[in-house]
């Protein structure tokens, strides 16, 4: 999904899901947010994000910018490169890139 602006962006539907984060070494944790917003580098793979069924939102500004159907999808991944591995890919990913992987 390409933005206008990733700092005004944030994903609804993964509060209380369990996830990995390959950024901090592959660690456990649960979100805690009802609303998860992208400030820095991001990997992470939700599995499986505790509200089945229930669709992801991606807002901007917030207002629904999409919304994805997880329907028998197990894993869902969160990526964002951020600043410095953003430049060395080109100007397109700078800031207005988050990638959702089902």
């Amino acid at each position: 999904m390409i933005l206008q602006d990733i700092s005004k962006t944030s994903i609804h539907g993964l509060e209380s899901s369990p996830y990995i984060d390959k950024v901090l070494g592959a660690k456990s944790f649960i979100e805690e947010s009802s609303a998860l917003t992208l400030t820095s580098e991001t990997d992470r793979v939700y599995t499986p994000p505790t509200q089945d069924g229930i669709p992801l939102t991606v807002t901007e500004d917030d207002k629904p910018k999409f919304r994805i159907a997880r329907d028998a999808l197990p894993n869902v991944t969160v990526w964002n490169p951020w600043n410095e591995k953003a430049a060395a890919m080109g100007e397109l990913f700078l800031h207005r890139i988050i990638s959702l992987f089902m």
